[in-house]
C-alpha cells in the first residue's frame, strides 16, 4: 500500500520501471531494487512506517543511459527526536536527499549507486510542495523545492539535474506568505 508520497516511472512504452512509497525504491515487480530500501533517516522512515503521508513527498527524474534521481523530502533523526518529545507537534521535515539509480547494474534489475546526499540540511522544508520541470535543453531538469519557515519569507529552493552532477541554483523569495509552522501540505504544477 503506498500513500500519497508515491512515486513512479515508466520507459516510453509505458512498462513500469521504479516505484517509490516515498522512502524507499522497487522495481516493477515491487521488490526492493538493489540498495533501495530506507532511502531516509530512520527515525522519520520507522515513525511513517515507511510510506510518504504527504504528496509530493518523493520524485524520480530521468536521465540518459537508464540513470535515475530519485528525491525525497524527510526529517533527521534529531528533527524527529525534538518533534515526538515535543508537547505540539511543531517540529517540520529538515532535510531533502537524493539517490542515483543505476537501471544497468545488476544485470538492468538495477542498484541505488550513490544513497541519502543532502540537498539542503537543517532547513525547515514543507514535506510536500515539491516539482520538477524539464530543462529546455531537454536532457536536464529544475526541482523546486519549499521551504517551511515563513519567519524568513516565503522560501523556494531551486537545484539543476544535470546528467552528472547537482547543482543548488539559488532561493527564490516568493512576495507573499505561506502557512507557518513547516506543515503547509500544498502542492506544485507547471504551466505553459
Amino acid at each position: 500500500g503506498f500513500m500519497r508520497g508515491s512515486s513512479s516511472i515508466s520507459d516510453s512504452n509505458g512498462n513500469l520501471l521504479l516505484m517509490s512509497d516515498g522512502y524507499s525504491l522497487y522495481n516493477s515487480t515491487g521488490q526492493f531494487i538493489d540498495n533501495g530500501d530506507t532511502l531516509s533517516p530512520k527515525g522519520w522512515y520507522n515513525f511513517n512506517q515507511g510510506e510518504g503521508r504527504y504528496t509530493q513527498t518523493s520524485l524520480i527524474l530521468p536521465m540518459t543511459n537508464k540513470k535515475y534521481y530519485f528525491i525525497n523530502t524527510s526529517m533527521t533523526d534529531t528533527q524527529f527526536t525534538k518533534a515526538i518529545n515535543a508537547p505540539d507537534w511543531t517540529y517540520p521535515t529538515n532535510i531533502l536527499l537524493y539517490h542515483v539509480v543505476d537501471m544497468n547494474a545488476n544485470g538492468g534489475a538495477g542498484k541505488v549507486t550513490e544513497r541519502m546526499k543532502p540537498l539542503i540540511e537543517n532547513v525547515d522544508l514543507y514535506p510536500s510542495a515539491m516539482m520538477a520541470c524539464r530543462h529546455a535543453n531537454g536532457k536536464d531538469w529544475w526541482l523546486l523545492k519549499q521551504a517551511g519557515d515563513s519567519t524568513n519569507g516565503n522560501r523556494i529552493f531551486t537545484f539543476l539535474f544535470t546528467q552528472d552532477s547537482v547543482y543548488s541554483i539559488d532561493t527564490l523569495l516568493m512576495p507573499y506568505p505561506f502557512a507557518d509552522k513547516g506543515w503547509n501540505l500544498s502542492q506544485y504544477a507547471f504551466s505553459m
